[in-house]
């Protein structure tokens, strides 16, 4: 009898136990592999909360924003979230903020919070905030040269921030210039976007779904955006940034991703948060879910039945030389692969375990994440066939 060499590896972290329930326990059919074979994904994404697909889905149906939000977070009750929130944008990677001379520039001293004009007598075609010796200094461009300049004489006596009277700034980095509303500041080597909330969510939506969407479908992603982003901001109030402007947040392509119909749907739920407990919830959300949502760890967050999301079905992969190469170079003690099987799966259908048997003696166990990110199934709602 072939012995079981038990790797659960984690997605993300070293080594892992994946907890399986009795009811988890039947392992499915053998799928051999002769050269090719074939898996086929239900949705796109992790399938937690909102979905985007599902909910222009229900949108079409004719349900409205609340209902859309009830069928997605259930227990949840209507809220409110304002303010600002620190957004890193993370491709300006070079430790300074260089802005462009707009009307009303100036610098901000957030360690007195004393504000500057900044003059344009000298005509500088850029200002950057930059760190010296732990002191963040101001600097202005002209015929290519930086020049130091100290407001009112003196060196910031804490971080350095840039506003304009527009609210609108040009970010230069990597050859071009990139806008964003709100402030830009220079904290921990960071460049952070400084901005209200509903602003964020105008360079969030764009990113994250179709314009052409029906409204409440548009309406409910700005609800959930608000409402993640609000339990970001209140889970890091430390941080120099609550969100990333990427997708270990959600995307946020500032004022140049704008568009009126999303810009629409920011304005008319504007305020409106998703709350448990009488805090933000965490609204997660992906692509579509496939049919069946999957939990997050939240009582809002559950596994059920979606038959109107029907985006992202029966998606297939077919496993051939290369993909089977992916699998044995990242687990050489397999050798060359022989048959596959889901192993353990969670109750909302999700993948937890995949079993990997080769010429080699013994089988070998890794986790559904780990085997979806190595040969690129777009979700964990995974099955294989001969």
């Amino acid at each position: 009898m072939r012995t079981r060499i038990v790797l659960l590896l984690g997605l993300l972290v070293g080594f892992a136990l994946v907890p399986v329930s009795p009811a988890q326990a039947a392992a499915e059919p053998w799928a051999a592999y002769d050269g090719n074979l074939k898996a086929v994904s239900q949705g796109n994404g992790h399938g937690k909360g909102l979905s985007q697909y599902g909910a222009q889905a229900h949108a079409k149906a004719g349900e409205t924003t609340a209902q859309i939000l009830k069928f997605y977070y259930p227990g949840t009750t209507r809220g409110t979230a304002t303010g600002m929130v620190r957004v890193w944008i993370t491709d300006d990677a070079d430790s300074n903020v260089i802005v462009r001379p707009t009307s009303g520039l100036r610098v901000v001293d957030l360690g007195n919070g004393k504000s500057y004009t900044l003059p344009t007598t000298a005509k500088p075609t850029a200002w950057r905030l930059t760190v010296v010796a732990g002191k963040t200094r101001v600097n202005w461009l002209k015929d290519g040269v930086w020049h130091g300049y100290r407001p009112a004489g003196q060196l910031l006596t804490g971080v350095g921030e840039f506003r304009s009277t527009s609210n609108l700034l040009n970010l230069y980095y990597g050859g071009a210039n990139h806008p964003y509303r709100g402030a830009l500041r220079l904290d921990k080597g960071h460049t952070i976007n400084v901005v209200n909330l509903d602003n964020y969510l105008k360079g969030v939506l764009p990113a994250e779904v179709f314009t052409t969407w029906e409204p409440a479908a548009l309406q409910s992603q700005a609800v959930a955006a608000r409402t993640y982003a609000a339990f970001e901001r209140a889970a890091n109030p430390n941080r120099s940034y609550h969100v990333y402007d990427d997708t270990r947040s959600q995307v946020y392509a500032g004022y140049v991703a704008e568009f009126p119909t999303t810009n629409a749907a920011v304005t008319a739920t504007s305020g409106w948060a998703v709350f448990y407990a009488g805090k933000p919830a965490f609204t997660q959300f992906s692509s579509s879910n496939g049919g069946y949502t999957a939990k997050g760890g939240f009582p809002y967050l559950v596994g059920k039945e979606d038959p109107l999301d029907t985006a992202f079905r029966n998606r297939d992969l077919f496993i051939g030389p290369n993909t089977a190469a992916k699998i044995q170079a990242k687990y050489p003690a397999l050798g060359s692969l022989q048959r596959v099987r889901v192993l353990t799966r969670d109750t909302d259908h999700r993948v937890l375990t995949v079993e990997l048997d080769g010429a080699k003696t013994g089988t070998i166990v890794i986790t559904g994440p780990a085997l979806r990110s190595l040969i690129g199934l777009r979700s964990t709602y995974f099955s294989f066939f001969s």
